[in-house]
């Protein structure tokens, strides 16, 4: 059999999805074949995994004709794929899986596209809103419904030997191979500023983290974050923190990188879910997202957060104003469960 799967778009959902991945393959078994339909990223995100003996690209905005769905669906009907499943919730991902010509074709119906399925999940509401739920029990229950078994909730990610080399590299030029801790930050979120600690405050928790001699504080970014990053560590003042702005800053460097920390610190965003996947600690600063969608069944996930009434708003950017959830979120509280997850039994365990 040929099983196409839509992959999510954000990188986080699919790190949230590799259980579905393995319970299809178990499910299909070793004979069948599992083509990945994903955005290039993606792709980087999953390099070293052996789900898929094939990708097809597909990015609906890009302008690289290419990676549209017309480009998709023409691979996928010349593949002649027995079932498409598809995973995000979007009308032209369920459009793709009907062009995609799948006798079975399975999904969520919602948001009108019930009809473009033959295999559709009601997802769960409470009243008229949708039930809050795991993104990981979300997608595994597409699985579930063609009769897959319950297999392990635990993510999975790979990394690269030659980005684990230059995270190596990067360890050594940045003068953090002598420390024994090395914790990471990760500070934004491609999902918009509400989710953003300030700058000022994770400064802090790097010169209280630095004040133990065996510890280092390494900033992680992206191409757009490289600014916050360099201002983080020069609030910070301590040659114990330091900032990967001027390192190589590819994903599957940064992959490597992560793999590499002590544990990360992180706002409610990807690198939380893909450090989880590569066995890496974490302390989430969780802010106006209900935790319940973003929950990963990883041990050794510490969430932080300042309640408010106005919490969950769901929302990317705070329709207060104020973003008081995360610009509140006291530091004590984040170092206390820093301090605590260095020494707990999961981080020594993964």
């Amino acid at each position: 059999m040929k099983i196409a799967v839509v992959l999510p778009t954000w990188l986080g959902d699919t790190v949230m999805a590799t259980p579905t991945f393995e319970a299809l393959r178990r499910h299909y078994g070793g004979e069948a074949r599992l083509i990945g339909v994903m955005r290039p990223i993606v792709g980087k995100l999953l390099a070293g995994t052996t789900w898929f003996e094939e990708r097809v690209w597909y990015q609906r905005k890009s302008r690289d004709k290419n990676l549209g769905l017309g480009q998709a669906a023409r691979r996928l009907r010349e593949l002649e794929v027995d079932a498409t499943f598809v995973l995000p919730n979007s009308f032209a991902t369920a459009l793709l899986a009907r062009l995609s010509g799948a006798p079975l074709r399975v999904g969520y119906e919602r948001d009108g596209r019930g009809w473009l399925l033959n295999h559709g999940l009601k997802p769960p509401r409470l009243g008229k809103r949708y039930q809050p739920i795991s993104a990981v029990d979300y997608y595994l229950e597409l699985a579930h419904s063609v009769g897959a078994p319950s297999t392990s909730k635990t993510l999975h990610l790979a990394t690269d030997l030659s980005d684990d080399l230059e995270a190596e590299r990067i360890w050594r030029r940045l003068d953090l191979v002598q420390s024994q801790q090395v914790v990471l930050f990760n500070t934004g979120s491609a999902n918009g500023p509400s989710r953003d600690w300030p700058a000022e405050r994770f400064a802090k928790l790097a010169r209280w983290i630095v004040a133990n001699p065996a510890a280092s504080v390494l900033v992680l970014c992206g191409p757009a974050e490289r600014d916050n990053a360099n201002q983080i560590a020069a609030l910070a003042d301590h040659p114990r923190v330091r900032s990967m702005a001027d390192e190589d800053l590819s994903l599957g460097v940064m992959k490597s990188v992560i793999r590499r920390g002590s544990m990360l610190v992180t706002t409610d965003s990807g690198p939380r879910h893909i450090a989880a996947a590569l066995g890496v600690s974490t302390v989430t600063l969780a802010g106006p997202i209900n935790p319940v969608w973003s929950h990963n069944y990883f041990a050794g996930d510490v969430v932080v957060r300042h309640p408010l009434d106005c919490m969950p708003c769901d929302k990317n950017t705070c329709p207060l104003g104020h973003n008081a959830c995360m610009r509140d979120l006291p530091v004590d509280a984040v170092f206390d469960a820093v301090q605590r997850n260095l020494t707990s039994p999961q981080r020594k365990s993964a």
